[in-house]
């Protein structure tokens, strides 16, 4: 299995629902930065089919400029 890291040095952006860890009162009900590439990919440097799927996805930022995502705002 794929480690966070080792995702990150592929140039991804990890993020993972941290709150299974903890209690409902300290819940953040998002998902949060665990890893941050050196240097990200782009869309373009994917395989085309997996392009098609990435361009679908919109943030209203860079995934750089957050700590945590939650995709009921999005």
């Amino acid at each position: 299995m794929t480690s966070f890291l080792d995702l990150a040095k592929r140039g991804l952006f990890v993020f993972d629902w941290t709150d299974v860890y903890r209690t409902r009162r300290a819940s953040i009900e998002a998902y949060e930065l665990v890893a941050v590439p050196a240097c990200a990919i782009q869309t373009s440097d994917l395989p085309a089919d997996l392009r098609v799927i990435a361009q679908r996805q919109r943030l209203s930022s860079a995934f750089g400029d957050h700590l945590t995502l939650d995709m009921l705002a999005t």
